[in-house]
């Protein structure tokens, strides 16, 4: 048995039981890239999330907050990579049952009313789910309202969103060292845990005073 290519969809592939098996394994996989794909971003934004919290505190010491957007970095370019092979993976199969369904699934309809406009369709995933989906978004009444929101792709959305909260982590980290008090406020740690000591018996007046003014 020969196997789809991503640069030709002509690939003759048995149109038997056993080749409809292989389909909707394919199916089924391709199922299952798309439910761990928006994954990732949902649990690396809510740990890095977590990790900015800390970074951009001046509540903590300096140095926890240095490691604190370092990992947030880490985890931006490990959420980064896992998003891209996760969705290419999903593509390649898309592409795959496409290119079965152009070759061995007469039963689809030959026309598809999208408004206005009929077109044919010789398959259900890959570049042709794509552009009956763009066609739907431009022609239906009830979707221009919200037409802008879905013209940017979300996996490149997303991926965006992610890179840019690994570079404000990566602006925190470095801004640490040159002293970006704007990305990285001075730390107050040592001052505030001197000022709590202030508190207690034999307390500093004059450190009392200008801790709580």
């Amino acid at each position: 048995m020969q196997f789809v290519s991503e640069e030709s969809s002509q690939v003759e592939i048995p149109a038997d039981a056993s080749a409809w098996s292989i389909y909707n394994v394919v199916a089924a996989r391709r199922l299952q890239w798309d439910h761990l794909l928006w994954q990732v971003p949902a649990l690396s934004i809510a740990a890095q999330a977590f990790l900015m919290t800390i970074a951009l505190s001046s509540s903590y010491d300096v140095w926890p907050r240095r490691a604190a957007a370092l990992l947030a970095v880490l985890m931006s370019l490990m959420g980064l990579n896992l998003l891209a092979r996760q969705r290419l993976s999903e593509v390649t199969d898309a592409h795959f049952l496409a290119a079965f369904e152009k070759k061995f699934a007469p039963w689809l309809p030959q026309i598809v009313i999208a408004g206005e406009e009929k077109y044919p369709i010789d398959a259900v995933h890959g570049l042709e789910f794509k552009q009956r989906r763009d066609r739907v978004r431009s022609q239906r009444k009830d979707w221009r309202g919200m037409a802008w929101a879905a013209y940017f792709p979300s996996g490149k959305v997303w991926f965006v969103g992610l890179a840019l909260f690994g570079a404000v982590a990566l602006g925190c980290f470095v801004g640490s060292f040159l002293g970006w008090a704007w990305i990285f406020p001075p730390s107050q740690g040592a001052e505030a845990f001197e000022c709590a000591g202030s508190l207690t018996a034999g307390a500093n007046i004059e450190l009392a005073f200008r801790c709580f003014p």
